[in-house]
């Protein structure tokens, strides 16, 4: 099929040499006019605004194309040579490389060029280099304990390549891609307020299990009880206006110094036990 292929571009390209070819133009108009003059039809006019005839120019001994407007005659200026060698260099080289690579589109596929290149197997292949040279600092990396890798500026500088390629691909979604977040909604990787612990230990238990993975045994899940069951409703309103009043937001203040009879230990009990509230609280202080 290619070998086909490349005798069908071949002969094309013969042809088109050879009708363009250099001082083959005049010979053609020559011909074609002898083929389609009709000797018997009447002979039209001339316009007198744009004469037809050929003529040779005598200033530069160059032949017009007949066309004429306000005495201004249009010469029939030949190519040069250089341009037209190298319009043919061009038709060569467009078809050596359809040739020679993938071009040619057919039903299932298209021509695999006789060099058999291709741009998937070269990709393929720097991929597979790459890991290559990477392999011996991806062992390391599996090896060193991840709290030794800070100290190894070589191999925490891989890391953080790596990393940040992986971030970009599957964690920018939503932390966005400086790791900002979105309020209300994300959480911003920027400060030191951790939700679930800022060390290097914590974020990989993060990283590996998730927050809130059902799917996931070691995933981590809030752990603060449902406290509807546990305490008295006017309890729970006391206990609301205390928080308030430990960010400094408007509260009502007896309720608050109420709520600061429950200790976290007796909260802790009633959940444990799972009494109820009429009965948690007799561990009031």
């Amino acid at each position: 099929m290619t070998w086909l292929l490349l005798l069908l571009i071949v002969a094309f390209v013969a042809v088109i040499v050879w009708v363009y070819r250099p001082g083959s133009r005049k010979a053609q108009k020559t011909a074609a006019t002898q083929i389609f003059r009709n000797e018997n039809a009447p002979k039209q006019p001339r316009r007198a605004a744009m004469p037809s005839k050929r003529e040779l120019d005598e200033a530069t001994l160059t032949e017009t194309t007949g066309h004429e407007w306000d005495g201004i005659k249009e010469l029939d200026t030949p190519m040069p040579r250089w341009w037209l060698w190298t319009f043919y260099a061009t038709v060569v080289w467009g078809v050596a490389y359809t040739v020679l690579f993938p071009a040619w589109p057919l039903v299932s596929g298209a021509t695999p060029g006789i060099l058999g290149y291709s741009s998937r197997a070269s990709v393929q292949s720097d991929v597979k280099a790459a890991a290559a040279f990477n392999a011996p600092l991806d062992a390391r990396l599996l090896q060193e304990d991840l709290s030794a890798v800070e100290n190894d500026p070589e191999l925490l500088r891989f890391a953080s390549a790596g990393g940040a390629a992986v971030f970009r691909n599957n964690c920018a979604q939503c932390h966005g891609d400086g790791g900002a977040g979105v309020v209300g909604r994300y959480p911003n990787l920027l400060d030191d307020d951790w939700l679930w612990g800022g060390t290097v230990d914590d974020i990989r238990q993060t990283v590996a299990h998730g927050i809130r993975d059902e799917a996931d045994p070691d995933s981590r899940f809030s752990q603060m009880p449902a406290f509807g069951e546990i305490l008295l409703p006017e309890e729970i309103d006391d206990l609301t206006q205390y928080v308030l009043s430990l960010s400094g937001q408007e509260h009502d203040a007896a309720k608050a110094g109420g709520a600061r009879r429950f200790s976290p230990t007796t909260a802790l009990r009633a959940t444990e036990s799972k009494v109820p509230a009429a009965a948690s609280s007799a561990h009031r202080i």
